[in-house]
């Protein structure tokens, strides 16, 4: 069975959106770390495993790459 066209474009322009939505989130969490200059490596990797944009954007690129 053959997916149809409309369906495929929309799928793509999804995936086009989550990718950008999740270059936003990154860069979000990067002005982020850059404002906790302070925090040691150690800490700064906690604060990113534990930040909950990360832990989003993370999801949104496993559904991106279905």
């Amino acid at each position: 069975m053959e997916i149809p066209t409309e369906v495929r474009i929309a799928f793509e322009a999804l995936k086009q959106d989550y990718a950008d939505l999740i270059r936003l989130m990154l860069r979000q969490v990067l002005c982020f770390v850059r404002r906790v200059k302070f925090l040691s490596y150690n800490n700064v990797v906690g604060v990113l495993s534990s930040h909950p944009l990360v832990t989003l954007a993370f999801i949104l690129l496993f559904l991106a790459n279905l």
